[in-house]
């Protein structure tokens, strides 16, 4: 725990979260409360693939994580609460477009390539029943990385599921809105985080709970 101590003496905080989630979504509303419950505090965030960031918390390099609820978080030890509710998007480009055909349902994306990088391919199974049971009936393909997943979306090779913290519509990135959900947990691994995250939690700085 000599990181945490580390962290602590220097007032600041590290906050982990997944690759493909934007910080201003959240980051504004953590610091504000960091700020509030100790003075002079600062955040820093550390964005990865969510396998590495469970990894880091899991040594104590990190204070907390922003997460995916699974069933990885519990196995591993850590605590862990809600805090918002994020829905799946899939983005596209004009690319895919013209080579597909225009977009006017879900439908539309059957059969296409989704591409999700191998650090996150736990994620397939789930998403494969969230599919389903919405008669819809996605291909992943898995990609080395977040750029080379980013790059194929671009050429118009496939699409992919990005949560609705994640990339912005471009004049060049669309994006069709589902019905697939998951709740973001912040996960913790110090006892003497407890009242702090609790508070946190409490306060509701976190959610940002979109409905479709």
């Amino acid at each position: 725990k000599v990181e945490r101590l580390i962290s602590n003496q220097k007032n600041i905080f590290k906050l982990g979260y997944g690759t493909g989630w934007q910080a201003f979504h959240f980051y504004s509303s953590f610091s504000d409360f960091c700020n509030s419950n100790k003075p002079g505090s600062h955040v820093q965030l550390c964005c990865d693939e969510f396998s590495h960031i469970e990894n880091a918390l899991s040594n104590y390099e990190l204070d907390a994580i922003l997460d995916l609820d699974n069933h990885r978080l519990k196995k591993m030890g850590f605590k862990y609460k809600k805090v918002t509710t994020l829905h799946k998007k899939i983005f596209y480009t004009q690319n895919y477009v013209d080579l597909h055909g225009p977009v006017k349902s879900l439908q539309d994306f059957n059969n296409s390539v989704f591409y999700i990088t191998e650090a996150n391919a736990q994620a397939i199974p789930t998403l494969m029943k969230q599919c389903r049971d919405i008669d819809f009936h996605p291909v992943f393909e898995t990609t080395r990385s977040f750029s080379q997943l980013f790059a194929n979306i671009e050429a118009g090779d496939g699409v992919g599921f990005f949560d609705s913290w994640g990339l912005l519509e471009t004049s060049n990135i669309m994006c069709f809105d589902t019905e697939i959900s998951n709740d973001v947990v912040i996960a913790w691994n110090d006892d003497s985080l407890d009242k702090y995250i609790d508070d946190l939690v409490e306060s509701g700085c976190l959610n940002r709970e979109e409905k479709i």
